[in-house]
């Protein structure tokens, strides 16, 4: 006697059934049918996933097809045109339930994979970004936060809100003059020593004194609320003498933080900083005296340079879950819910 699976016992009591919504987007079976995303979809295998999604809802409180596509791409399904890895290799993050950024890398791997017109969403390299925090493989030619290859001294230190463990993600996909420039800035203040980069680095403080604290949050003519490590990375090209005319006087004169320990940094002269003499008509762009609240639920990585998820400030765009209730042992409804907030964390990332 052939033995009967049980989605296919389902079929026969049921009587033929009608797929309500693909697992995989082109229809094609997971390619993983025994791997179990986890999470809130319980112990279920993509194999037993891909069934609940051809069942039927003729209540339709279930998960709608858009929610089923976004459980389809934990399960190794094709990514969509418009979509993007998470890992560069195309590759299943081997850290699948960790909890970077507020939420999950499965989580990411759906919200990198759907396609998103807004402007504000991540792009794809900046999804691979995500991706080097939930320990996807990088290029043998990434960007080194340390010019030598060597390790951060302190992955746990703070540059304002940021950990420098987050920091080697923005630099990993970095070339040229901004992995340069990542490491003559943020490399530097988490300790590592990098000559080569910081030779001739324009620095707001001049003659090459690091600031005192790069995460302080000088008051900006564009309200854009950069941090001073990122003011330093000068995104915007300016020649270094306005850099230093704009924000020196607010940047050189913060309370001074911890010198990070390990690799020994450039040095920094102890007494205090005087900021660089205007050279032109122009008075500098105002400064407050401290740094704006950071929220709790403000996400940890700092990103310097290009390589940002998104260098706009935070976002005031609130997610909305989508409409239909979780049902059923996968407890799949919600999963859309988590892939805009998924979206939401990634886009206010502001270094």
């Amino acid at each position: 006697m052939n033995s009967v699976s049980f989605s296919g016992l389902l079929l026969i009591l049921c009587g033929t059934v009608v797929a309500q919504c693909p697992l995989c987007y082109d229809g094609s079976d997971p390619p993983d049918p025994d791997f179990v995303p986890g999470g809130r979809l319980d112990n279920l295998t993509c194999d037993s996933l891909a069934f609940g999604a051809s069942v039927p809802d003729p209540e339709g409180d279930g998960p709608t097809c858009e929610d089923w596509l976004l459980i389809g791409l934990q399960c190794g399904c094709p990514i969509p045109p418009g979509g993007c890895p998470l890992c560069y290799d195309g590759s299943r993050p081997p850290s699948f339930q960790k909890e970077v950024l507020n939420s999950t890398c499965a989580i990411f791997i759906s919200a990198a994979g759907t396609p998103n017109s807004d402007p504000q969403t991540p792009t794809c390299d900046q999804w691979l970004q995500i991706g080097v925090l939930c320990e996807c493989p990088v290029p043998d030619d990434a960007c080194d936060l340390c010019e030598d290859g060597s390790s951060i001294p302190d992955p746990e230190l703070m540059i304002g809100v940021d950990k420098c463990s987050d920091l080697i993600a923005r630099a990993a996909f970095s070339e040229g003059e901004e992995c340069s420039s990542l490491q003559a800035t943020a490399g530097v203040y988490c300790g590592c020593t990098n000559p080569i980069a910081s030779e001739g680095y324009c620095r707001i403080c001049g003659n090459g004194t690091l600031l005192p604290n790069p995460g302080f949050v000088p008051e900006t003519d564009d309200n854009t609320e950069r941090s001073c490590g990122q003011l330093e990375i000068n995104r915007e090209g300016l020649a270094c003498e306005e850099l230093q005319n704009l924000y020196a006087e607010a940047c050189c004169n913060a309370a001074p933080v911890a010198a990070p320990s390990g690799n020994a940094a450039p040095t920094v002269d102890e007494t205090p900083v005087e900021a660089p003499t205007p050279t032109t008509d122009e008075e500098p762009a105002p400064v407050s005296g401290e740094a704006p609240t950071v929220s709790p639920e403000a996400p940890v990585p700092a990103t310097p340079v290009n390589p940002s998820p998104v260098d706009s400030g935070n976002s005031t765009t609130t997610p909305t879950a989508p409409t239909g209730t979780s049902t059923g042992s996968s407890s799949a409804a919600g999963r859309g819910y988590e892939y805009l907030m998924a979206i939401f964390i990634a886009v206010v990332m502001i270094w």
